[in-house]
């Protein structure tokens, strides 16, 4: 029976590999989100060319405009907004591999994540049962099942990465096969801490602004467990932490002149977030810390409630009858006190930001950012769910009606999650590889209908578009229709393109916007609801 389950685990970890690619296999250099366009495009610029930066020698004359979204122009450079991590792993990593196959590093970092999960688990509640249970429950987690298939975004990297190393310091397997223990908490051999700190320090690497909250777990795993590591030992860790995220100080140092300064704090103002007003707002001096854009408490708790509980509440469901269990034993308290000190920050930090990543802001998918975000989050739960379908087996009797019970039940979870992560009419993945093959052939007849050095204004067309064409975003600002003048005298083929504009709106466009910058938008080419316009001289 036990290796029956085993073969499954494995067959399931292979089908979960695969079906991450379901983005990119058959779908050439098209992504759904401009984070993702901006990172593939500065790892195929450092396989092509050893820069992680793509040129536009146009911007130093035009102030900075040209770029998508998730870039940003310093001089005749554009830089990813994000922390570098991602790209420059990748990069690194993916310097021998055909490029369609670099993203694969994302399912890969993923699998080894859930089979460490479960080891993790087992150890520390001494049960093979509930690590086996949280490892099918972390592989169906719907925010985790659907950032996988998202290649070139870090969430699922980070997470992975803090994972691994949390195996290397609790696990201890190089330890175990070189001095061959049989006990559950052997001292770790130096080559487990370095090991543990390289997967700590990568993942603060790819995600430095969550360096706060992974302090604060590691405070109170140390206060429940004093004696785990000696001073050496967490002398040697913290070492082998630092060598591995010191690289995001070297590049922001290179790229951006100071050691603490990041793509993202180039240009705010643009910033697609905005942190929410209530009642319970607070922003000051004292919180700008741990807190840049404020606490909004009460809008911070309904959208946990919303993506973290109602959009997967089978889950959130077991995890809250675990609880109890949880708190049971000493470990259990130390983790539970560990997530909660976690999660309140991870909850007020994003929570607190009104975030629109779909035309539609009132839409509440797998897509919006809140719910990577608060992965770490998802994996906690994973732990009292867990211990509630054991508590649930263990009142069977008979291992016949406890295997058919797991199984019934690890169905259940399954056929909600598959549900949302592929099904959502929305959203959902399937929908999305429909979007990107309609995208690809957008993409083709714009190519055909516009010059190689024209410059194309669009709202979120970007991540379609760029690099292929150069891209300004949006048109409704000011800054965009100020420079539209500026290009046309510069001889640059010029158009807009997006959704079709009414009659009304296109009179309002060329009447009260353009004319008086002596310019007239005339309709090119239309696809569905989408038009292509081109920008002359009055």
């Amino acid at each position: 029976m036990v290796c029956k389950e085993r073969w499954v685990w494995r067959v399931a970890l292979v089908l979960f590999f695969f079906a991450s690619l379901i983005l990119s296999v058959g779908v050439p250099d098209m992504y759904n989100s401009p984070d993702e366009r901006a990172f593939a495009t500065v790892i195929e610029r450092f396989r092509d060319e050893g820069v992680f930066w793509e040129r536009e020698f146009l911007n130093p004359s035009v102030g900075g405009v040209l770029g998508p979204r998730s870039m940003r122009s310093l001089g005749d450079r554009l830089l990813p907004v994000g922390f570098m991590g991602l790209p420059v792993w990748y990069g690194i990593l993916g310097a021998l591999l055909p490029f369609a196959m670099v993203g694969w590093i994302t399912p890969a970092l993923a699998v080894l994540a859930l089979c460490a999960w479960r080891r993790i688990v087992a150890r520390v509640f001494v049960s093979e049962r509930v690590g086996t249970l949280a490892g099918w429950i972390a592989l169906l987690l719907p925010g985790f099942l659907f950032y996988s298939a998202r290649l070139f975004m870090p969430s699922v990297p980070f997470v992975s990465l803090l994972i691994i190393g949390l195996y290397f310091l609790l696990e201890r397997p190089l330890t175990r096969r070189s001095v061959r223990v049989v006990s559950s908490w052997p001292s770790p051999c130096w080559r487990d801490l370095f090991f543990a700190g390289a997967a700590l320090g990568t993942a603060l690497f790819f995600r430095t602004s969550e360096g706060i909250w992974i302090a604060g777990v590691g405070a109170v795993l140390l206060f429940f467990f004093p004696r785990a590591l000696s001073w050496k030992q967490i002398s040697l860790l913290f070492v082998s932490v630092l060598l591995f995220a010191a690289p995001f100080f070297l590049w922001n140092t290179i790229a951006f002149g100071s050691p603490l300064r990041t793509g993202y704090a180039t240009n705010v103002a643009s910033s697609s977030l905005s942190v929410s007003r209530s009642l319970l707002s607070v922003q000051s001096e004292d919180t700008r810390v741990l807190f840049p854009f404020g606490i909004a408490p009460k809008a911070a708790l309904g959208k946990v409630a919303t993506y973290q509980f109602e959009r997967m509440w089978w889950i959130a469901l077991l995890a809250l009858l675990g609880l109890p269990a949880l708190f049971a034993t000493r470990s259990g308290r130390a983790i539970g006190l560990a997530s909660l000190l976690a999660g309140t920050y991870l909850v007020l930090f994003y929570g607190s930001w009104n975030i629109s990543d779909t035309p539609d802001p009132t839409a509440e998918t797998l897509a919006n950012s809140y719910v990577r975000y608060w992965l770490p989050l998802s994996f906690a739960m994973t732990i009292p769910a867990a211990l509630a379908l054991d508590s649930f087996l263990a009142r069977v009797r008979h291992a016949t009606g406890r295997g058919m019970l797991a199984s019934a039940l690890i169905l259940l979870v399954v056929f909600f999650s598959i549900r949302i992560v592929y099904f959502h009419p929305d959203d959902g993945l399937l929908a999305t590889r429909r979007i990107l093959l309609e995208n690809v052939e957008v993409r083709a007849e714009i190519i055909s209908r516009t010059e190689a050095d024209s410059v194309i204004v669009v709202d979120r067309a970007d991540k379609v578009l760029f690099p292929r064409r150069r891209v300004v975003t949006p048109l409704r600002r000011e800054a965009t229709l100020d420079v539209l003048p500026l290009l046309v005298t510069r001889d640059v083929p010029l158009y807009y393109f997006g959704l079709t504009l009414p009659a009304d709106d296109l009179l309002y466009l060329n009447g009260t916007l353009l004319s008086p910058r002596g310019l007239r938008a005339e309709e090119r080419w239309t696809m569905g609801d989408q038009t292509l316009y081109q920008f002359a001289s009055l």
